[in-house]
């Protein structure tokens, strides 16, 4: 049996979450962890011309359709919510062509005319042939400065391809001069210098910066001649999410929906005795430390705890059951692993991956989806789940001093996105005892007691131990001492 640690704060065990006495474990998500790099994918694109061409097409479909999402919904929708419309799971083809309602034969219309404006007026064709040649991998700056200054350059063919088409009166106003300086036949040259790597990837990211530094400048003239109302702002955000932030937006939606599962996280660690973790996840050392007893065995390679957490939904509702949900250490790593973006889209069906993604006009396929062709999709599936857990059980090096194990939910089977699906429960008997934090006060020990007590007399248990912490000067660290509490008797 492995030990493990868990440091929760008495607003979290005993105040509204309520966590001892319901037995519970929540997974939190990246964002609701400590670390903002939680989950940072080192994503490189490479790939042949048919990618390239789809990602760009995509492209112009999701800016339409966010587009209409705006015109339709109007200020009903925050700008969250339009970024998270953003269709980059749809299968575009099959809406395209299964559009039968005059709107939507429209918008099949206005994008085949916007596509074909664009790729004909800025020699897109030719900047699509480049990229395929490129022998090397091209990094997030690099794509989202490809985005920026197509998005840029396109913008005003955007606005008359709504007017033709009679879904915009006028071609809008808002931004008609935000022009980057950076032109399409620049970055074909750029892309075609003979720079070392390090060296071009700098001039990718210092460009961007200044492009950063441009869109800032822009927001702050354009709202400066706005009014205050808080409507205004919200109007003003949303413009600017399509008319200069999108190309950002958008990558960030494909790589987080299409090339893994959305993840969540119940943390432990392995030692209860540092100083620095008590005042960070126990309220200053006046909350508590939980201490675990994993489910060892030779069939796993990693310790596990069986929690109760959804396995299965119908009409019926929802059926929850003990699953033992393995942990597993944190690697402290320099950087996280690398991803192949074109060969790691993992999350959509293999008819959209091969119509909207992998294949051209012409049938031909592209050989980034090579795996879906070869019967090589199992060895791809075992890379793909291998690589996927690397990622979200690495930190940097920063955080080694906590020396944490995690467990870990997906939405691999399930839209966890409920926060009431990530509660989940322990059983008891993997609980064997407390530390009580230095500070933690009397009147919140004797709930805790009261409580244990009680569970301990429901599941005839006679072996819950308790410590309190204390700080020992000869080792200057925390170390705990056993209380004999006579519970029992």
């Amino acid at each position: 049996m492995t030990k493990l640690y868990r440091f929760r704060s008495i607003k979290f065990l005993l105040g509204e979450y309520n966590e001892l006495e319901n037995q519970s474990i929540y997974f939190a998500s990246p964002e609701e962890l400590n670390d903002p790099l939680e989950g940072f994918r080192n994503i490189f694109w490479q790939g042949d011309q048919i990618v390239w061409r789809n990602f760009f097409k995509n492209y112009i479909y999701c800016l339409l359709k966010s587009i209409f999402h705006h015109k339709l919904c109007g200020d009903s929708i925050t700008r969250y919510e339009l970024e998270q419309l953003i269709p980059v799971e749809e299968r575009r083809d099959k809406f395209l062509k299964e559009s039968s309602q005059s709107f939507f034969t429209s918008f099949n219309d206005l994008f085949s005319d916007v596509c074909n404006r664009i790729f004909e007026k800025y020699d897109l064709n030719n900047f699509i042939i480049e990229l395929g040649k490129l022998n090397r991998k091209a990094r997030t700056d690099e794509v989202l400065l490809y985005l920026q200054v197509i998005h840029s350059e396109i913008w005003p063919d955007i606005s008359d391809s709504l007017v033709e088409h009679e879904f915009e009166q006028d071609s809008p106003t808002q931004f008609a001069n935000v022009k980057f300086d950076p032109m399409l036949n620049d970055l074909v040259k750029l892309i075609q210098a003979d720079d070392d790597i390090n060296a071009l990837e700098r001039k990718f990211e210092v460009v961007n910066q200044l492009l950063t530094d441009f869109n800032l400048r822009t927001k702050v003239i354009i709202r400066s001649m706005s009014q205050k109302a808080t409507e205004d702002i919200q109007r003003y955000s949303m413009v600017e999410l399509l008319r200069i932030d999108y190309p950002n937006s958008f990558l960030k939606q494909l790589v987080d929906r299409l090339v893994y599962p959305r993840w969540y996280a119940a943390c432990f660690v392995r030692e209860c005795t540092n100083s620095s973790i008590w005042a960070h996840y126990a309220d200053g050392h006046k909350g508590v430390c939980l201490i675990f007893e994993t489910n060892d065995s030779v069939e796993r390679t990693e310790p596990t705890i069986t929690l109760k957490q959804l396995s299965s939904t119908s009409h019926k509702g929802e059926d929850w059951r003990g699953i033992p949900t393995p942990i597993y250490d944190i690697n402290y790593v320099v950087e996280a692993g690398e991803i192949d973006f074109f060969r790691s889209i993992g999350w959509l069906s293999r008819p959209t991956l091969e119509e909207c993604w992998y294949s051209d006009e012409e049938g031909n396929f592209s050989k980034c989806g090579s795996h879906l062709r070869n019967n090589n999709v199992d060895a791809w599936e075992r890379d793909y789940w291998e690589a996927f857990l690397r990622g979200i059980t690495a930190k940097t090096k920063d955080w080694k001093y906590e020396k944490e194990s995690r467990m870990i939910l997906t939405d691999s089977e399930f839209n966890l996105s409920d926060k009431r699906r990530r509660k989940t429960t322990y059983d008891f008997n993997s609980l064997k005892g407390i530390v009580f934090g230095i500070s933690t006060s009397n009147t919140d020990k004797l709930k805790i007691i009261e409580i244990i007590k009680t569970k301990c007399q429901e599941n005839n248990r006679r072996n819950f131990e308790f410590f309190q912490a204390y700080y020992d000067h000869a080792t200057g660290r925390i170390q705990n001492r056993k209380l004999h509490l006579k519970i029992f008797e």
